[in-house]
């Protein structure tokens, strides 16, 4: 039996999705842009963000990673985003990881949950001074999850965006988990982690771990991709046709980044990925995580 509760208490404000019988936990923190906080699956811990990584299991938009110096021009305006305290060189991550979501919808059948959250942003922002409202569902079966984003366009002007996801995946023992992906090559960046070119690269099919560092950008040729840990294997899937993935290790190296995006760094002004949404017009796209080991 599924169940969804909202537990809203003190500065919690989370949904859990449940069902005891399975072992599935979902949490989603309605606070901080609607992450999902916990993946459990078929008993199985998937995501955890109890080391407090940054911008975990955040939904990057309206661009993913990296803006240079905050700034970029469209359609002949320049305008200059706020830089992030992580990295004060450059505008991160979007902006929507630290705002509220309100549940609009649940729903719960025999074969899974469903839980959808809306953010309306109705005044100018700075850099970014469109109008614009954020759905994002998420449907939970036993050994699957998936999150749609459906992005509208409520004001009178058009606008640019990519999006992006940011989970960390856990390992037990990173070195001896496999990357599986269609890699069709990689994206040089300079000394900001602005890129500057692609460059063609072969890796193998699945990507051994060991102990490389990651902090790169991928272009890929296929809509998924798969992890191999010691505990779970998983595949993470996209409806996007242009897809980029920036992989990161970060310190302590008990969880990778495995980020999907519709876009790389810097997009407002390389237009890699970059797509336009024109007023009262829509886009969506989901990601799936699917238990397959």
């Amino acid at each position: 039996m599924f169940t969804i509760e909202h537990i809203s208490e003190n500065a919690t404000n989370v949904l859990e999705i449940r069902n005891a019988e399975k072992a599935l936990l979902a949490l989603v923190n309605l606070k901080t842009g609607g992450s999902l906080d916990v993946l459990q699956l078929e008993g199985t811990k998937i995501i955890s963000n109890e080391g407090a990584l940054p911008f975990a299991s955040s939904v990057l938009f309206p661009f993913a990673n990296r803006i240079a110096k905050g700034q970029y021009t469209f359609e002949g305006q320049t305008y200059q985003l706020k830089k992030g305290e992580v990295d004060p060189d450059n505008a991160i991550h979007g902006l929507i990881y630290d705002r509220e979501f309100d549940i609009v919808n649940k729903e719960v059948t025999r074969e899974k949950a469903m839980a959808t959250l809306r953010y309306e942003q109705t005044t100018s922002q700075e850099g970014f001074p469109f109008l614009y409202a954020m759905e994002l569902t998420y449907a939970v079966s036993n050994s699957e999850l998936t999150l749609t984003v459906d992005v509208e366009n409520i004001g009178t002007e058009a606008f640019p965006f990519t999006l992006g996801w940011h989970p960390y995946f856990e390992s037990s023992n990173l070195g001896e988990s496999q990357l599986l992906m269609d890699c069709q090559g990689k994206l040089k960046v300079d000394a900001f982690m602005i890129p500057v070119e692609k460059e063609a690269l072969q890796l193998p099919s699945e990507l051994q771990i060991g102990e490389q560092q990651f902090d790169d950008c991928f272009y890929l040729g296929a809509t998924t991709v798969g992890f191999k840990t010691p505990d779970y294997h998983i595949a993470i899937a996209t409806t996007s046709k242009e897809n980029y993935l920036q992989v990161y290790t970060p310190p302590g190296r008990k969880a990778m980044a495995i980020e999907p995006q519709t876009g790389p760094a810097n997009s407002f002004n390389s237009g890699m990925g970059l797509q336009t949404l024109q007023p009262q017009k829509r886009y969506n796209l989901s990601w799936t995580i699917q238990k397959i080991g």
